[in-house]
């Protein structure tokens, strides 16, 4: 079969992809709930795993249109956009290409092949293109090899600007480290060094050309995204296999909305270098599941300013699992981590703060406190005075129809004028 078909697109062309059956294109679900693709997302997997390769163009229209027709049916396949913007770059759909691979780009901003892909949605000669390759060439990579490709595409743009020494300097690399592996020098790269200006120019690194040219790439990412205010939320810390350090970051949305997301530390180096509860300003796609950071500037203004400053009682402390309740003046209660708020864990119960509050997923966290006696009374809490009447028998007592227990009334005797704050319970 593969001498007949050496692609896998080609086969399914022959086949013909109508005889896909409806049932086909449903995804199976387990009794205990696991869902697995179906056919038609093997389908479209394998298309997208050949886009980059030579193909025919019928097969190249054929894949695109497959993909096209049947991508939304998957929202929960992060790729296949992706797949469907390298199939419509090479139809000529650029603009719809780079529609689907900004959201791609700024997730995996700090990769180079995604910079690689977006600048082939701008032709040769188009400053955004030149942009987009110095980017990619910035990136970190495990391996130099990585980015022969696109050094060689970078030293066209170079070469179509005038930078004729810049050019040369990428091109020299790339020959190097051929001809380091044994690799022959051919093709693009062998017509490039056998041109006169080659010979002519003096090589430059160049290196704050491809700085600004990567600046101005960061800002195609950026267009008709918001602004919004924002505040480190928390320490850093490390999820994931790969381990990447994270800050939470809070901030108000269009809405005046209190949100909060993770920026990553790899991405963003400002966040390294402020403390929690700095002031930020971020730009943010909210276009996916989750709320995305795409950029981080540092603003004037107070430590956690945007965050609301409530009046809170310590209702529970949980020493083994590090954390705190705290009964808010609104009735609503919020967590406080005690690695994440220092010294809470030295607070107690019946405790109040004055405290700043955000909106982290779906629970309210405390992200500071300060002790407060300047409490006043609300719905869930409020102050008392009088004389204490013991009981007849047993501990504790009353001052009116307020009962005191006995550990709050050890040291009081009947007849005593006291003072304090009485907390609604729960259910009351």
């Amino acid at each position: 079969i593969k001498r007949f078909f050496p692609t896998f697109a080609g086969f399914l062309l022959w086949w013909n992809s109508e005889y896909l059956r409806s049932e086909d294109y449903e995804q199976n679900r387990t009794p205990s709930g696991d869902v697995f693709d179906s056919p038609a997302e093997h389908v479209i997997k394998a298309l997208g795993h050949l886009a980059k390769l030579e193909m025919p163009e019928n097969q190249v229209i054929f894949a695109k249109e497959f993909i096209e027709m049947n991508y939304e049916r998957y929202p929960g396949q992060k790729w296949f956009p992706y797949y469907l913007s390298l199939y419509m770059n090479r139809t000529g759909e650029q603009e719809k290409a780079l529609e689907l691979l900004i959201p791609i780009a700024r997730e995996k901003s700090s990769e180079f092949w995604a910079w690689q892909h977006v600048a082939d949605c701008f032709g040769s000669g188009n400053e955004k293109r030149l942009a987009c390759l110095c980017r990619a060439v910035r990136c970190h990579v495990k391996e130099e090899v990585f980015l022969i490709n696109v050094r060689i595409s970078l030293a066209e743009e170079l070469l179509a600007a005038g930078q004729k020494e810049v050019a040369k300097h990428h091109l020299a690399l790339v020959k190097a480290l051929r001809e380091k592996n044994g690799w022959p020098i051919k093709d693009r790269l062998e017509e490039l060094i056998n041109q006169s200006w080659f010979g002519e120019a003096e090589a430059a690194s160049g290196e704050e050309l491809i700085k600004d040219y990567a600046r101005k790439a960061d800002q195609i990412l950026l267009e008709d995204l918001p602004r919004y205010e924002a505040v480190i939320g928390s320490p850093p810390f490390q999820i994931g296999k790969k381990n990447h350090t994270f800050s939470a970051v809070d901030y108000l949305n269009e809405n005046n909305e209190l949100k909060s997301t993770l920026a990553n530390h790899h991405k963003f180096d400002l966040i390294r270098d402020l403390s929690v509860g700095d002031p930020l300003e971020i730009m943010v796609d909210d276009s996916g599941e989750k709320p995305m950071v795409i950029a981080v500037n540092q603003r004037e203004g107070e430590k956690f300013d945007i965050l609301p400053l409530m009046v809170g009682m310590v209702s529970h402390v949980n020493l083994d699992k590090s954390l705190s309740m705290v009964k808010l003046e609104d009735g609503n209660k919020a967590i406080m981590f005690h690695n994440e708020v220092p010294d809470s864990d030295k607070l107690i119960e019946s405790t109040f703060v004055h405290c700043k509050i955000a909106q982290d997923r779906d629970r309210l966290k405390v992200r500071s406190f300060e002790l407060t006696s300047d409490v006043g009374d609300s719905d869930y809490w409020k102050s008392f005075t009088g004389n204490f009447r013991a009981k007849d028998q047993g501990n504790g007592g009353h001052v009116d129809s307020l009962f005191i227990p006995g550990h709050l009334a050890a040291e009081i005797s009947d007849g005593d004028f006291v003072r304090g704050m009485s907390v609604l319970r729960s259910g009351d």
